[in-house]
Formats: structure tokens, C-alpha cells, sequence
């Protein structure tokens, strides 16, 4: 019997009980019913006869009243009944002899309400002992009926002043009692005490009639008896014996065990393990223990195969070491559990420590060099030796002595005897998830696994049957000497030993099973003869209550096909409802057929989908109209699955690998299509296009919709509605790049350039702003993913036109024979433009977060001074508190300067009249499991608190929100670039605020691994482009012509010898013509993006397969992309951002060219 506690309730106590005791079915009687004279009389009435109302008279004990709940008990020579007062009910008093008598009510319930009762003495009932043991297996001889027991108390709650709640473990198992208090008696000191006590026994029942706890009725603290306490109770000064040594101690006989903790489960069981065996505590207590605290434990051990238990268990935490068991020898311990071998770690496991193992084997072959073996605290790989004896059959029980070694995955042990002791039954095999073997923590256990049959393949000398399951699949191999039983096609629930495949860094890949017999794989659901055979089910009752759910039995569906991925999955559509089937058939299907397909219903991520399915094609059918799609993302979710058909403006088509991105301007915002195959669309850029595609959301680890791509299968999915303008963006920034250069160039010679520079600062700040306005706009219609990609292409775009203005205005202030005012106005030009460039990779900042250029960073310095920066001028007063010794961090100057600086104009307008700010920096090393959102390691902690007027709650969760404002003039972008960029950097922010009192930003930021920052050395542009001329061979590749020809003048200006080609085709083929001719090209510079041509990265990957020592430089002008960030992993030796001038260039390419780069 396994019973549970439950919480207390007086009126559900009484409730439950007159349920036990009298039941609830009536039926009608016509005799008329005899008086009842005995309460055993009375529990043989049938209920209808009860309720009939005889008369009845009892004579009996009191053996327990408790007049404020309304209750007694009453018990004669054969059994006890539970009574209820009632309003009217004589006075009755404790530990009285009785006689009462009256009429049962038409309930049938026992109450003593309106009948007459006889004080006839003192009670003469003695309270029957209760045994040590079995009790609690069989409980009903005690019921209602005075008992006498010994209990430890674990914990006391005064529930009311008249009733003191006791949670006792009494023969291992939980027990709960209440004793009543007299009045103004004090409640007694009972915890972790070992008591006698005196009460009345009562079995509650659940409702399906079965008992579910015992509850102890005690009249008073008379009837306790407090033999010892906890902390000296005298079994615990037994000697301490080992978990081996129990195997030879009889059942019945008291043992003292030290070990330390495992696992627990609070008033059930304690598992406990010494260098010699685990063992299982049967007890009630419920005394919290930490893993591996040492604790000791008298009881009664019993012991059945792998199996070992500890019966009416009592534990308490270790503190003397007087009872403690000799030590080890000296040297390496040796190992006798099995457990303690597989915590070794790699490097300890290779160390060969002795091992001194008994358990049972689980499996083991003759073909096979290895056996496992299970013992009571887990299972383990043995390995044999070239001539030791394989005739091991599982079942049988043996000694195993050798040394620990590492395994493929975990440790095992290489045997250097193998003695056979008898026979032991196997352990019950534990039923487990493929998920959770996939963690490694089956490994070398016996289990039982459940899955689908694929297919059987002989593998000499092992049948291997593929089974899969919801969560991936696994293998289950068997001695092909076997048959193996018809199950392919069959569910099938699989016994075995669970091993670990792994790569050659032992890092887990899958599981196999090793099975014994056949008869360990038992079929749960046949494979039917014909799959198609079973009833069709439609997809519009899916989801519903009584639509086939199960995830574990087949189902047929039907649908017209919408699209697919062959040999992965087919989206089909019946009615209004679509369903993805999972399957593995290549063969290709086309739109508008119907099939019929068979599976298993599952959620993966947050759709059903139908997994291991099988189909046949039916025909075919007329596809649905496809539903109109404005773009923005909130539609996504209700059109998963469906077909979509949305207008808008061509922007770009990219290919991405093995697919084709499609951007679309809609009505609500900029979103990608995909096509999963490079196409040819054949449509100009900024047409008017309808595009029609599969919905397809993407979800996150929690199910949740994170994200959604429109997938195009085929090029008649895009239509052309009208081609577009002539006045084409590209053609708008041609004749601003024309205009950029005149302007340049006329620097050089005409002495009033003051004025014509400042209308060109003017013209170029102007034009920033008409982005910006906008950006803003376009940012206010669609999310932040859209903005993200509009961003990346203005970006790119402006920052070639800013590459021609700096790149000239750089050559014009090398002029040695430029007047001061000309070089003042030459250089006011190139400083007004880097704010240009500036501006623009703010934007990119916000749109996507900008994937950060790290380099290892002196926190305090950069914050002082943008704080001092920004509070210039303000009533606002700053202190700075800075731990010494920071760390560097590993971070992108310039996002976290605008981090830094959105924080404190955020402070600084939060305190119009003035205030206080405080900023402090402290180190902060974060342990495993010590954050939700970060991971372990070492960060920098930055404070940002001011005295403002403070967030309202309500607006605090919206503040990170792009668009979020609650300022008349704010836009809603600074809190919001804030939280992208410290997202982007692996760190994390949260923000506390009170109403009138202030507000504190707290960020987390990576540390650097270097011990310290790296200082700044840049020379000035002019310096290091006229120092140190340069000498080589140079192929550029650019798109832009006007930058092909300003960066050829500003190499051949750096004494480069320079080619120019327009695409990467022009720039594989040049370079291959120079390698044969031996004109080979010393250096390789790249424009990332070329649309409509090959790119920079894909250029690179041809030129590596001509010349793996190609030395190439990465140029564009998206800086967010994430090639610049990681220039080198993709085989850049160095990048050259745009916009850039001569400077920029010649510090990118000296130390290439000088022999300073060390070749990758």
C-alpha cells in the first residue's frame, strides 16, 4: 500500500471519515430493521438498513473526544466506530466506560445527537502494540481502535491552541497525529524526539475508496512518552558497518551505516553511499540534507539482487568521527561501487585506479570484448582482456577486480579477474526517454526504451534494428544469432544496456542499446498489414477534444499539398486547417496533388506536425486561394502553415548558399522570402511585385513564435505588377557620388573653398537628416528584423558615397602646398563627414544591434569622459566609483560609448531642476547556475543611479520597446539601441526605479581575457600615409566605379602598383591569369557586396582554391555585416570599413605588405 499526506481540513477530516465508515450506496429494504446492540453489528448492517433509522445501543470505551471538532471515538471488545456529537449530544467525557442508545439518523451515520448515555466507569480498554514492521502494509485489524507505537517525531505545527499537528515516521513510512491540549498547558518540545505514544488509529481514505494515510488520535501529552532524543538516541553508538558487510546480516537485526547523500525524496526515502555500496533508506523523516553531506542511519537492511534497502530508517547528520570506519589505505582508494568509477573525471579515470566491483551482469556476448554489470548504485562498461573468459550470462552474479581506464564516452574498467559468485535476478529495468539517455545519464544502464521499428540491417554479428522516437532516433542491436521478431513497422518497448556513440572527442551523438534476447523486445502496437487500412481522420479535428491526440498511436489524414522539402517535409491543407507531415521520401510532389498520409501526431517547436509518416498520392485537387499578407509580423502567427500572397516593392534578391533572399517592401513593413533553391526571378529591382509563398514561423525553446520566413517554390510565385521609375535610388546616389567628387577635387585649386565646403557639410548633414526622418519613419512601420535589413542597405550605399568624399578629402589635405585656411577647411570637411559616418552606424546599431568589433577595453576612461561629455553644461553633479583593478572588458568602443551616453542624457533629463548621478564599475565573476540570462565567467558590473522623478510601474517593462516614450520630444530609440547592443555583446541589463526617488541601470559586460587593455596608437592620416612608402602588386575589386578609381590613386599614391575590376568574376579570373604568368598579386582587396554579382567572400573561397597563401582584405560599407566582425575566421587577413581615406588604407595595408601579418 503506498499512502500520501495530505493537508489538513477539519471539515474534510470529518467528511472522508463518515465516508469510510459508512460508504454511499443505498438501497431500499421493506423488512423493518432489528435494533443494532454492537458497533460490529453495526458495520455488518447494509447501509438501506441503516438508513431505515433502528434503534441502537452500544457499550463501549471513549477512547478519544475531541469536543470543539464534534467528535469521538468509541470502542467495545471486537472494534471502534467514529461518532459524531451532534448539537444535543449528552456530556461525554475521556477514558469512560459507556452505554448509549438511541436512533440512527436517515444518513445511517453513528451520532450521538438526542440519544441517552450511562456513565458505567473507567474505561477498560488497553491499547493494542502495534508491531515493528508490517503494520503499515496491512492496516485495517487497527482501525477505529486504540493502539500503542513507537514513532520519531520529525516536525511539531500548533495548527490552533487546542491541537498540536505531529508528522511522525513510524516503521519507515510517513504517519501524522493529532494531540489535543488542555487548556493552558503549554505546547511540549517534541521534535526530533523518539516517543511512545497512546491513539487512536484511522485509516483516511481518497476517494476511490482506497486508504491514503494514517492518522494518529492522541487525547493529551499524557500519552506520549519520550524515549530519547535525536541527537543521543543510543542505536546510534552501534558499530558503524559498511554497505558490503550487510549483505551477510540477518533482516531482523539493528545496523549503523555512514554514507553520504545521493538523492532525496523528503519523508520517502534517503539514498546514501559508503566506498563499499549504496543503499536506499525507507523513512518518513523528512530532514533536509545536502548532496554528498555525510549522514548516519540505523535500521534493518534488506537486500534482494541489485536492490539494497534500509527498513524503518532513522538518519542524522554526521558531526563525530568517533563511529567513522577505517580509513583508506594509502595510495589510490580502491573503488567497489560502481558509481563511484563512473564520477571519476577523464584525467582521474586514466590514472588506473583499483577497482573491487560485485554486481550482476546485464549483457555481455563471447563476440563482444566487454560485459556490463549493474550493482545497486548503477551500471558499468567492463573490459575484458584478449584471452579472459566471455562466457558471462547475464543474470549471473560475479567479482570483478582491475583497474579504472577511460571509455569511448565514460569511465570504465579493464578486468584483471572476473570471479563468479552465483545467480541474481536482473534489475527492473527503468523506463526512460530518449531525452534523457541523450543526456549521458543512462549510460551503462539497464533500460528500457519505446519507439518505432524502422528497418532491420544485419551488421555481422549483431541484427541492428533503427528505432525512432519523437526526440531522434536510436539503435537496439541483438546477437545475430537471434531472429529477430517481426517488428518493423511495430512499436515496440526495448530492453537493454544503454551505451553512448560519440565523436572522436567523446562528446555524445546518439545511443544504442545492446539487447540479450528477443524476448527483451516486447511489440506494444503491431505494424498493421495496411497502413492505409485505418480509419481517415480530418485535420479540422485536430486540436479539438476527441480528435485522435496520442502521440504514440497512427493516424491517416488527407490534404492537398501546398509545398515541399523532398525527403524532409510536405505542408498540406484540407479545409482551413494545415499540417506539415515529417517524412523521408525524396520523390517530389507537385502543388495541387492531394495524398493520404500516415503518422504519428506530435508538437515540434509550437505546430502539430505528423512525424514518420508514409503517403500515397490520391489524385489531385484545386489549391486553396492563398490569404493576404500585409507584412507585418503580428499576422504571422494565424497564417502559419498557409499560403500567403503579399504586394509590395522589390528591394533585393541575395543568394545565401544554397537559397535565394527575396525583400519585399509591404504595406506594414520590409520581410524576406526565401526560395530554397538559387532562382532567377528576371524581375528589375523596385518593381511592384506579388509574391506568393509557404508561412513558415519559426519558434523558440519555448515554443514561442520567434521569428517567420515566407518560403517561394518556384519563380512563377513572383509576378511582376509594374516595373519600376527611372529615377531609381542607385541613379539618385550616382549623381550625388558625381557631385561628392567635383567637390573634391575643386578643393585642390580654388582658394574661397571655405564657403563652398561648409554648403558641402551642409548638403551632407541635410541629407543625413532626410535619412534619418526617413529611417524613422520606415522603423515606426515594421519591426526591428525589417528595419535591420533597410538599415543594412542604405548603409552600404551611403557609406560608398562618404568613401569618395572622405577618401578626396584626405588626398586634398596632403598638399604641401595648401595654404592654412584651405587645410583648416579641408579638414573641418573630413570631420563633418565621420560624423556623417557616425550617424549612420547608429542607425545600423539600432536597427539590428550591430554585430560589435571587439577588442579588449579600459572601461573607466571611456565612461568618465562620455560622462563628462554629456553632463557639460548641466546642473546635474556625477561621482564616479571605481573598483581598482578592473578588468578590461571585450567590447566595441563605440557602441558602448553610445551605451554609456544613452544612459546619461536618459539620467540627465530625468532631473530638469538638477540632481545627483552616480556611476560605479565593479569586477563580478558569475558561478554556474548563478544567472538565468548569463553565462558563467567574469564580468564588469556598470551602475548608472540618478535622482530623478523616477519610472511608473506600469511603464517600467515597456522602457527597452523600440518607439517607447514617454517624452514630448523623445523618439523611443536611445533605451532601446541600449538594450540591442548590450544583447549583441552577451551581457545583460535591468533597471530598478522608484516614483520621486530615482532610478538605477545596472549592466553586465564581458571581461577580457587579457590582463589588461591594449593602448591606443594610431598616427594622424596625413602622418601614415606619407611615412613609410609601400611597395607591391595590388588587385582591387569594387562595384563602384568613381571608388575603383579613388582608391587606385590613393594606392598608386601610396607606391602600390594597382589593377581595378569591377565583380569578383573580373577578379578570379585576373588573379588566375597573373599566377600563370607569374605576375603574381601580393595583396587581394575585396568589396564585400556586389548585387546582382559575385561577392567578396565568394571570390575569396575561388581564389583560395587557386592559391591557399592568397593574402585578402575584406571593404565594405555594411560594418554591422557579419564577415567584418569576424574578418578572420572567413579567411580575411584584415578589413577596411568604409567610408575610409588614405590614413585608413595605408594602416590596413603596411603591415601586410611589410611582413608584419603573420600568415594564417
Amino acid at each position: 500500500m503506498t499512502l500520501r499526506p495530505r493537508p489538513f481540513s477539519a471539515a474534510a477530516l470529518t467528511s472522508t471519515v463518515v465516508w469510510f465508515c459508512f460508504g454511499a450506496l443505498a438501497l431500499p429494504t421493506l423488512a423493518a430493521p432489528q435494533p443494532v446492540t454492537g458497533l460490529q453489528d453495526y458495520w455488518d448492517l447494509p447501509l438501506a438498513d441503516r438508513r431505515l433509522g433502528p434503534e441502537f445501543i452500544f457499550e463501549g470505551d471513549v477512547t478519544y473526544l475531541d469536543p470543539s471538532w464534534g467528535h469521538f471515538w468509541l470502542q467495545d471488545r471486537q472494534t471502534g466506530a467514529y461518532i459524531t456529537l451532534g448539537a444535543d449530544a449528552p456530556a461525554i467525557a475521556p477514558a469512560r466506560h459507556i452505554r448509549i442508545s438511541g436512533r440512527l439518523p436517515s444518513s445511517g451515520a453513528l451520532t450521538a445527537a438526542g440519544a441517552q448515555l450511562t456513565d458505567l466507569g473507567p474505561s477498560l480498554t488497553r491499547p493494542i502494540p502495534l508491531p515493528a514492521q508490517g503494520w503499515y502494509e496491512e492496516p485495517t485489524p487497527f482501525n477505529n481502535r486504540l493502539v500503542e507505537l513507537e514513532a520519531h517525531v520529525d516536525r511539531q505545527v500548533l495548527a490552533d491552541p487546542e491541537h498540536l499537528h505531529l508528522f511522525l515516521s513510524a516503521a519507515g513510512h510517513s504517519v501524522f497525529a493529532w494531540m489535543l491540549l488542555p487548556p493552558g498547558q503549554a505546547e511540549p518540545d517534541l521534535e526530533h524526539t523518539t516517543v511512545r505514544l497512546q491513539a487512536v488509529f484511522s485509516i483516511l481514505q481518497s476517494t476511490d475508496g482506497r486508504p491514503a494515510a494514517i492518522e494518529l488520535k492522541i487525547q493529551d501529552p499524557s500519552k506520549v512518552e519520550i524515549l530519547h532524543r535525536l541527537e543521543d538516541d543510543p542505536r546510534f553508538t552501534l558499530p558503524v558497518s559498511t554497505l558490503a558487510s550487510l549483505r551477510q546480516r540477518p533482516r531482523d537485526t539493528l545496523v549503523h551505516i555512514l554514507g553520504s547523500v545521493r538523492s532525496q525524496q523528503p519523508g520517502s526515502s534517503l539514498m546514501l553511499r559508503d566506498d563499499t555500496g549504496q543503499i536506499e533508506l525507507l523513512t518518513g523523516q523528512a530532514l533536509p540534507c545536502r548532496i554528498d553531506e555525510m549522514v548516519e542511519a540505523v535500521g534493518y537492511p534488506q537486500i534482494s539482487g541489485t536492490e539494497w534497502k534500509l527498513r524503518n530508517a532513522l538518519y542524522r547528520p554526521y558531526r563525530s568521527q568517533a563511529a567513522a570506519p577505517p580509513s583508506a589505505t594509502a595510495g589510490l582508494p580502491v573503488l567497489r561501487v560502481t558509481s563511484r568509477v563512473l564520477e571519476l573525471a577523464a584525467s582521474e579515470a586514466g590514472r588506473r585506479y583499483p577497482a573491487d566491483l560485485s554486481g550482476v551482469v546485464t549483457w555481455s556476448h563471447p563476440d563482444a570484448p566487454f560485459l556490463f554489470i549493474q550493482d545497486s548504485s548503477g551500471g558499468l562498461c567492463i573490459e575484458l582482456g584478449a584471452g579472459a573468459e566471455r562466457t558471462f550470462e547475464p543474470g549471473r552474479s560475479i567479482v570483478v577486480r582491475g583497474v579504472t581506464t577511460m571509455g569511448p564516452f565514460a569511465p570504465a574498467v579493464i578486468a584483471e579477474s572476473v570471479r563468479k559468485t552465483g545467480d541474481m535476478p536482473l534489475p527492473r529495468a527503468e523506463t526512460v526517454s530518449l531525452e534523457h539517455a541523450l543526456t549521458g545519464r543512462a549510460e551503462s544502464q539497464w533500460i528500457e526504451l519505446r519507439g518505432l521499428v524502422r528497418r532491420i540491417d544485419r551488421e555481422s554479428p549483431w541484427n541492428r534494428l533503427e528505432i525512432t522516437t519523437a526526440a531522434g532516433d536510436f539503435f537496439a542491436l541483438l546477437p545475430a544469432a537471434d531472429e529477430p521478431p517481426p517488428v518493423v513497422g511495430a512499436v515496440v518497448r526495448v530492453r537493454g544496456v544503454c551505451a553512448a556513440e560519440t565523436d572522436a572527442q567523446r562528446r555524445l551523438l546518439g545511443v544504442r542499446l545492446w539487447v540479450r534476447t528477443p524476448e527483451d523486445i516486447q511489440i506494444e502496437e503491431a505494424a498493421p498489414a495496411d497502413l492505409f487500412a485505418l480509419p481517415a481522420q480530418s485535420l479540422a479535428e485536430l486540436g479539438r477534444f476527441g480528435a485522435p491526440q496520442s502521440s504514440e498511436r497512427r493516424v491517416r489524414l488527407s490534404g492537398v499539398v501546398l509545398a515541399q522539402l523532398p525527403g524532409r517535409w510536405t505542408q498540406i491543407q484540407d479545409g482551413d486547417v494545415s499540417l506539415r507531415v515529417l517524412h523521408r521520401d525524396s520523390a517530389p510532389l507537385a502543388s495541387g496533388q492531394r495524398i493520404e498520409a500516415v503518422g504519428y501526431l506530435n508538437r515540434k517547436g509550437g505546430r502539430m506536425v505528423l512525424r514518420e509518416a508514409v503517403y500515397r498520392v490520391a489524385g489531385t485537387d484545386s489549391l486553396p486561394p492563398p490569404l493576404p499578407f500585409s507584412g507585418a509580423s503580428g499576422e504571422a502567427t494565424a497564417l502559419d502553415g498557409r499560403l500567403v500572397v503579399s504586394a509590395g516593392q522589390l528591394l533585393s534578391t541575395v543568394r545565401q548558399g544554397e537559397e535565394t533572399r527575396i525583400t519585399l517592401m509591404a504595406p506594414a513593413g520590409l520581410f524576406s522570402a526565401f526560395a530554397e533553391t538559387p532562382v532567377a526571378l528576371g524581375v528589375p529591382l523596385h518593381s511592384q511585385i506579388s509574391l506568393t509563398g509557404l508561412m513558415d514561423l519559426s519558434y523558440d525553446e519555448q515554443g514561442q513564435p520567434a521569428g517567420f520566413r515566407v518560403r517561394v517554390r518556384t519563380p512563377a510565385d513572383v509576378v511582376l505588377t509594374r516595373s519600376p521609375s527611372w529615377l531609381t535610388r542607385g541613379r539618385m546616389l550616382a549623381l550625388a557620388t558625381a557631385l561628392g567628387c567635383g567637390a573634391g577635387l575643386a578643393l585642390l585649386w580654388v582658394a574661397a573653398l571655405r564657403r563652398r565646403v561648409q554648403q558641402q557639410t551642409g548638403q551632407i548633414r541635410e541629407q543625413v537628416r532626410r535619412e534619418a526622418h526617413l529611417e524613422a519613419e520606415l522603423q515606426r512601420a515594421t519591426r526591428l528584423e525589417s528595419l535591420g535589413l533597410l538599415a543594412g542597405g542604405i548603409a552600404h550605399d551611403f557609406n560608398n558615397l562618404l568613401t569618395i568624399i572622405i577618401g578626396n578629402l584626405s588626398m586634398a589635405g596632403l598638399g604641401k602646398d595648401l595654404d592654412r585656411e584651405v587645410r583648416d577647411n579641408v579638414l573641418a570637411a573630413s570631420r563633418a563627414t565621420m560624423r556623417a559616418r557616425d550617424l549612420t552606424q547608429q542607425l545600423l546599431t539600432f536597427a539590428k544591434g550591430g554585430s560589435p568589433v571587439r577588442n579588449t577595453l579600459a572601461l573607466p576612461e571611456l565612461v568618465r569622459d562620455v560622462a563628462e561629455f554629456v553632463l557639460r553644461g548641466s546642473g546635474v553633479h556625477c561621482d564616479f566609483g571605481f573598483a581598482p583593478e578592473l578588468w578590461p572588458a571585450h567590447a566595441d568602443k563605440g557602441q558602448i560609448s553610445q551605451v554609456v551616453q544613452n544612459l546619461v542624457i536618459n539620467a540627465v533629463q530625468a532631473m530638469t531642476e538638477g540632481g545627483h548621478l552616480q556611476i560605479n564599475l565593479a569586477n563580478e565573476e558569475l558561478a554556474a547556475g548563478a544567472s538565468r540570462v548569463l553565462a558563467p565567467g567574469r564580468y564588469l558590473r556598470l551602475d548608472i543611479s540618478d535622482t530623478g522623478t523616477g519610472i511608473a510601474p506600469d511603464v517600467l517593462p515597456r522602457i527597452f520597446d523600440p518607439y517607447f516614450t514617454t517624452k514630448r520630444t523623445g523618439n523611443g530609440i536611445g533605451l532601446a539601441t541600449v538594450y540591442s547592443i548590450v544583447r549583441k555583446h552577451g551581457g545583460h541589463i535591468t533597471v530598478d526605479s522608484t516614483l520621486d526617488v530615482g532610478t538605477t541601470f545596472r549592466l553586465w559586460l564581458p571581461a577580457s581575457a587579457s590582463a589588461s587593455a591594449a593602448p591606443a596608437a594610431a598616427l594622424p592620416a596625413a602622418t601614415e600615409a606619407n611615412a613609410n612608402s609601400l611597395s607591391g602588386r595590388v588587385l582591387l575589386m569594387d562595384d563602384e566605379a568613381a571608388i575603383r578609381t579613388l582608391a587606385s590613386q590613393m594606392m598608386e599614391h601610396l607606391g602600390l602598383d594597382v589593377h581595378s575590376v569591377a565583380d569578383g568574376t573580373a577578379a578570379v579570373d585576373e588573379y588566375s591569369r597573373a599566377l600563370r604568368d607569374g605576375r603574381r598579386y601580393d595583396l587581394v582587396v575585396l568589396d564585400l557586396t556586389v548585387p546582382g554579382g559575385l561577392g567578396g567572400l565568394q571570390a575569396l573561397r575561388r581564389l583560395r582554391a587557386i592559391d591557399p597563401e592568397v593574402v585578402a582584405v575584406v571593404s565594405s560599407g555594411y560594418s554591422a555585416d557579419e564577415v567584418m566582425a569576424s574578418y578572420r575566421s572567413h579567411g580575411f587577413r584584415a578589413i577596411v570599413p568604409k567610408p575610409y581615406g588614405i590614413g585608413e588604407l595605408a594602416r590596413a595595408l603596411r603591415p601586410l605588405l611589410s611582413g608584419e601579418a603573420v600568415r594564417n
